[in-house]
């Protein structure tokens, strides 16, 4: 009966370590639950990974090292995070966040840093739903930093990008600084949104083609300044929208590469059938040039059919002469 009892509780153990992303075995739970450990220490992270941290430095080889561990987790237990509870309830107070120091305690139990903690955002998250599942309370604050460390990733990339602009920016600014071809940061940043870089608005008259038509809409400005880069004969490799015309020129050349294309096809067609009825032909050739005991065996037996033709028709009368001798006899008797 014990023993199942103490199964029981070890596969419990199992359960909630599972339900936090982690995993040990039975034996190492074991002994948790002959310490008498319960389930509200087993279901602290920062329980668990002072307990692997303990296992590492003392291999658990003999009763003295367990002995050991199992001291050093229980002062743990009960004065673990104190020190870091009250530093972080001090960083709350100057920073007026409203938060308990039962409750930064609880969080560091969780296995949350001070970083995570004190996520804009996070203590107020957590005050929303501190009364659920212990287990369902981790996830769904694990979720939530996921969501917030993603967020912070995209707004980087997007901070890098604009600081890169600004670079091009603050470049053609210097290029064209004292030129007659002077433009705003307002007309640079247009011109790199319409997917110009900073060596093609520089490039011979595309300034001046801009001044033209800077009050035509984007998709005309777009228009003008790559046809103009065209004709000085500059190769673009950017994916923009083109003109109407060079969309239709695009599609006639399309048109054209097809038929192209499917004359080639027909052509290679003939010449395979050409050139299958050529081999065909040879390959016949060369049986009839490859078989002259044939050819001779044919001639002969036509030879012998023609003389045999030829040779003239033998009846058979004697049947006609026996009835003729037997009717004379008859007559004359």
């Amino acid at each position: 009966m014990k023993v199942q009892e103490n199964n029981e509780a070890i596969a419990k153990f199992g359960q909630i370590i599972a339900n936090l992303g982690m995993a040990m075995s039975d034996s190492i739970l074991w002994h948790l639950y002959n310490w008498r450990f319960d389930e509200k220490d087993i279901g602290n992270r920062q329980f668990l990974r002072e307990y692997i941290g303990l296992m590492k430095m003392y291999l658990m080889i003999n009763e003295k090292n367990q002995v050991i561990v199992g001291r050093l987790l229980k002062q743990f237990n009960e004065e673990g995070g104190r020190a870091e509870t009250e530093e972080w309830l001090e960083r709350a107070q100057e920073n007026e966040i409203k938060v308990l120091e039962s409750e930064l305690l609880t969080l560091w139990n969780m296995g949350y840093t001070e970083e995570e903690v004190f996520t804009k955002g996070l203590i107020g998250k957590f005050q929303e739903i501190k009364d659920g599942l212990k287990t369902a309370v981790m996830k769904e604050l694990d979720l939530w930093l996921a969501r917030k460390r993603k967020k912070r990733e995209l707004e980087n990339e997007s901070s890098e990008e604009e600081d890169e602009i600004d670079k091009i920016m603050i470049s053609v600014c210097k290029t064209l600084l004292g030129t007659e071809n002077e433009l705003t940061k307002t007309d640079i940043s247009r011109l790199l949104r319409l997917g110009f870089d900073q060596y093609e608005i520089v490039f011979d008259g595309l300034i001046r083609e801009y001044k033209s038509v800077r009050e035509k809409d984007d998709k005309e400005v777009h228009r003008v300044l790559y046809s103009h880069l065209i004709s000085r004969g500059m190769s673009r490799n950017v994916n923009e929208e083109d003109t109407d015309e060079s969309g239709s020129q695009r599609e006639s050349e399309k048109e054209n590469t097809r038929s192209e294309e499917t004359q080639d096809e027909n052509s290679f067609r003939k010449s395979e059938t050409s050139s299958s009825e050529e081999e065909k032909s040879s390959d016949e050739s060369e049986k009839l040039i490859n078989t002259p005991g044939k050819i001779s065996s044919e001639h002969s037996d036509s030879e012998q059919e023609k003389e045999e033709n030829k040779k003239p028709t033998i009846k058979n009368t004697s049947n006609t002469n026996t009835y003729n001798t037997n009717t004379s006899n008859n007559r004359s008797n």
